[in-house]
């Protein structure tokens, strides 16, 4: 018979998959101990693709959602989650973030709004059983599950969200958001993540469906696209101070526990201006007073097709690698994979960010600035993730439970 293979286990003693919020993070409380750092987990749908998910019209028009449409892809996206978690990861995020109204209206017709409900149930329910199946290989493990509450009509294109609201109305993004994080609570997820906010009025418009819905029992966490850009798609990187006082101020008025501001899906340079702003205007120790931590989990990839205006329908999701400018496209492993049918515009990852690149930004993010939870976000996948976790070294013991039962705990 061929050898059992077991499962990685990590113990994280510190973290546990725990709360974001960190008071004594932060630079003027002294350089934090990376052991502490939450860890994240990376990219969800380049996963998918390289275990199997196609890259058809489909997946053109849901991205990753297309993954909860048929129920033979389903044991992928539970696959893509327990992946993250055997190298560390102890928060991971559903896989929801392409289950909103403007995709499914495009792909399914007028009334789609049950179905992608389904969906966004669906995710959190296939990382629930995940979790449940790492924890049975690895007892004392525990892993937090973020439910991805997404834009409502594009990624990086605050323009396209200000003309949906200028047509639409804001009762159009109150009602979708209360709807989806319903669902994903529905779900068992333990707490909501905002990611990729276009905006603050796509996030207050967010915020504000959760406060009518009375949504006060779960940890909520608020993630801007990292670039923080204008209707015209430029970086305005010093709002970030301005950004951090609006989350603050919704969580005193509205009475909701918000634990976290988070800056994800840019590129690391983009965010340590935001981190550099924050810090000169007082704005990191005023988080921290109110009990508000950072999350940062930055984007891997070439900046060009996000500054010429992203869209789903219109790109090549394929994972590529240009280290040289190259545009063969590779899988999970690195090998060579043939080119779609209909290839659009190529996103690639940069080559200075891969192998320990992005982990050394993680670090910064941490040290430097007292980010409590770090990961990554597009063309950061597994191996990423355990670089991140190599370098915190969140007091990992492999498969040795019983040499801590004072402080671990059962899932």
């Amino acid at each position: 018979m061929p050898p059992v293979r077991r499962a990685h286990c990590f113990l994280h003693l510190l973290t546990m998959g725990g709360a974001f919020s960190n008071e004594k993070a932060g630079p003027a409380a002294g350089m934090t101990d990376l052991r502490e750092t939450t860890i994240l987990d990376g990219s969800t749908g380049y996963v998918l693709l390289s275990k199997g998910l196609p890259e058809d019209d489909m997946f053109q028009k849901i991205w990753s959602a297309y993954a909860l449409l048929e129920e033979r892809y389903h044991s992928l996206v539970v696959q893509t989650h327990k992946a993250y978690m055997e190298v560390g990861a102890t928060s991971v995020t559903t896989n929801s973030y392409a289950t909103q109204p403007t995709y499914y209206e495009k792909a399914f017709g007028d009334e789609f709004e049950p179905l992608m409900l389904q969906h966004v149930e669906l995710s959190a329910r296939l990382a629930a059983q995940a979790r449940e199946e790492h924890v049975t290989a690895c007892p004392g493990a525990q892993i937090r599950i973020l439910g991805s509450l997404p834009p409502l009509v594009e990624s990086h294109r605050p323009d396209m969200f200000a003309t949906a609201l200028a047509d639409k109305g804001e009762e159009f993004f109150v009602h979708h958001y209360g709807q989806l994080a319903l669902a994903l609570l529905k779900g068992g997820v333990d707490a909501l993540l905002f990611e990729t906010l276009n905006s603050w009025e796509e996030a207050r418009l967010g915020l504000e469906a959760l406060r009518r819905l009375k949504i006060n029992h779960v940890p909520i966490i608020v993630s801007f696209e990292g670039s923080i850009r204008d209707e015209s798609l430029k970086p305005q990187t010093q709002l970030a101070p301005w950004l951090c006082d609006q989350v603050v101020q919704a969580k005193a008025e509205g009475a909701l526990p918000i634990e976290a501001i988070g800056w994800n899906c840019a590129p690391p340079e983009d965010i340590v201006d935001n981190l550099e702003a924050m810090k000169s205007a007082g704005a990191l120790d005023r988080l921290r007073e109110q009990g508000v931590g950072v999350v940062v989990y930055a984007n891997l990839h070439e900046r060009e097709v996000y500054d010429h205006g992203f869209d789903v329908g219109a790109v090549d999701a394929t994972e590529h690698s240009s280290p040289l400018g190259s545009s063969v496209k590779t899988g999970e492993a690195g090998e060579a994979s043939p080119p779609p049918s209909n290839p659009g515009s190529p996103i690639r990852k940069r080559a200075d960010l891969l192998g320990s690149g992005n982990a050394g930004f993680a670090v910064r993010f941490a040290r430097d600035f007292g980010a409590c939870a770090v990961g990554g976000c597009c063309g950061c996948g597994p191996e990423g993730i355990a670089d991140i976790h190599r370098h915190f070294k969140v007091g990992a013991v492999p498969e040795s439970p019983s040499l801590f039962p004072s402080i671990v705990t059962g899932g």
